[in-house]
């Protein structure tokens, strides 16, 4: 109350929402904006005072959220996610939580934690994000996410499976990124795409898989491990603008 203000001047107080719903529209096809007129001569700008958020603190509470996304005109939209919980405080510019959500439409079970580190005032907003993020999943359907995906990126495969994964990924700005973690997959069978006229089925796969990008490197596979009956799969490489680098090997079992 008023009391909490005077005594914490910069602590703005909690934020909860109670079943708020989020809606992603599709993709726009008139195209992205474009520039018109000269660009201003750069000026040379005064240090910025601090960002609110790097001044401020506040908590975000979100309880039995839903997510869902927009199709074609006339239709039900698909729910992507539902029961979501966020638990949120942003505290000298960085934000940490804690989410977890049902899938939906999808099944399964998603629970996240992590936090945000939030840019200065004089550094821009994307480039300048710190970021880290621990990821479980559990018993995720993978039809209607692949068929959302296929709908909009032809050449993915449509398909179904049961996903169950753990992964950690941490991110500087959009061009560094590190990933790691462990994943499987149950009766997998996919079609379609740039699959062409295979299907391939797969009772289960394991992989284990890490991963980096840098702008001085590019994408880097440090290691992808791959299981399933009767095939192991092993391989690392790198990938840039100017030259792919991959090494595997594999072996399969045909007693």
């Amino acid at each position: 109350g008023l009391l909490t203000l005077l005594l914490a001047p910069h602590y703005l107080g909690e934020i909860t929402l109670e079943q708020p719903t989020l809606t992603l529209l599709p993709p726009n096809d008139k195209g992205g904006i474009s520039e018109v007129g000269d660009r201003p001569t750069p000026v040379k700008q005064r240090q910025a005072p601090a960002s609110w958020w790097e001044r401020r603190s506040l908590r975000l509470t979100v309880r039995d959220g839903r997510m869902q996304a927009e199709q074609a005109a006339d239709t039900t939209p698909r729910l992507l996610a539902q029961g979501v919980e966020l638990g949120g405080e942003l505290a000298q510019g960085t934000f940490s939580y804690q989410l977890a959500f049902h899938g939906g439409d999808m099944g399964g079970q998603f629970r996240a934690q992590g936090f945000v580190n939030l840019p200065t005032a004089d550094q821009p907003w994307f480039p300048s994000l710190i970021s880290q993020t621990n990821l479980e999943i559990r018993e995720l359907q993978l039809e209607p996410l692949l068929e959302l995906a296929a709908d909009h990126l032809p050449r993915v495969p449509r398909g179904n499976g049961i996903l169950n994964a753990t992964c950690r990924l941490r991110m500087a700005g959009t061009n560094q990124i590190e990933l790691e973690g462990d994943s499987s997959l149950r009766e997998l069978a996919l079609h379609g795409g740039l699959l062409g006229p295979d299907h391939p089925r797969f009772s289960q796969l394991l992989f284990r898989f890490q991963g980096s990008r840098h702008p001085a490197e590019g994408w880097r596979l440090t290691r992808l491990d791959l299981q399933s009956e009767p095939l192991r799969f092993l391989a690392r490489g790198f990938l840039d603008q100017q030259r792919v680098d991959f090494t595997s090997q594999g072996e399969a079992d045909l007693a």
